[in-house]
This record gives C-alpha cells, structure tokens and sequence, in this order.
C-alpha cells in the first residue's frame, strides 16, 4: 500500500465514521427495520424465512455480525460502515490497473467523500456490501498486464 491510499482510506474513514455519528441516533427505517429485525432473529438462531424481496448475502451478513458482537442496530450499522471502507483499496486497485496510478488517486478520493457512498455506508442497507463484493470481483476479473489469469475462474 503506498502512503496516498492509507491516506485516503484513512480520510474514507473519517467521513464514513462522521455520517455514522449524524445518523446513529436516526431508528432503523424503510429497509432497515427488516435487515435488522432478520440479522437479530438469524443471530437468536430462528429460522427466518426468506419472502424473496430481500438479497440473503445481507441478511447473513447482519446475523453474523449481530452473532459475533451482540443484537445492536450500531454493531450493525458500524460493520456495514467498514465493509464500505474496504471497498477505497479495491477501487484503487482497479482504477490504477484500468487507468493508471492518476487514475486510481481520483477514483479513490472521489469514493472517499462521495455522498452517496458516505451516506449507505453506516445504514442497514445491502448496497455497501454488493459494493465491496463487486469490486472484489473486478479485482479478480480485471487482469494487472491485460492477460487474464487463474484468479479470474475464482470471481
């Protein structure tokens, strides 16, 4: 890692960590409410059928976080938060081998303090993990010298 990405993950943090302190006291809505109330229930270990509305990634997700650090909607919430800021690494890895290291400051800084990605990732909504799933894959996909190797079979 150079010292621009520890910059901006640190900086990616920082801000996810400040929407984090906005939003807490905010109860779960919409979406949420339901996240939560599956997390929690999977985590109790009850059987929480699935209505076929809901991706079971975040579900699972939720429940093992609410399993390994207690029934909290903020462990949730601060889980989700540094899901999102794993996905800063990915995008400069994939930006510095689609575009080259210029490319990977812009494309990291931009995701850094993009509202919309600052916004999903302490809320108890799937789009922080897709992101970060996503972006794994492409990192898996997308070739260092435009050769696909072994690691693509693997996204």
């Amino acid at each position: 890692m150079t010292r621009g990405l520890l910059l901006l993950v640190a900086a990616g943090l920082l801000f996810r960590l400040l929407t984090f302190w906005l939003i807490s006291p905010t109860p779960p809505i919409g979406d949420e409410v339901e996240y939560s109330f599956r997390g929690i229930s999977l985590a109790a270990g009850e059987i929480v059928p699935g209505d076929g509305k809901r991706p079971p990634g975040s579900i699972w997700f939720y429940g093992a976080v609410h399993r390994l650090f207690g029934a909290e909607v903020a462990v949730a919430r601060l889980a989700n938060l540094f899901v999102s800021t794993l996905t800063l690494p990915l995008v400069w890895i994939l930006g510095g081998r689609l575009g080259g290291p210029r490319t990977a400051w812009i494309a990291t800084a931009a995701a850094a303090v993009y509202p919309g990605l600052l916004l999903y990732a302490p809320s108890l909504w799937s789009e922080a993990l897709y992101n970060a799933l996503s972006l794994g894959a492409l990192v898996l996909l997308v070739p260092r010298e435009g050769v696909p190797g072994p690691r693509a079979a693997l996204a």
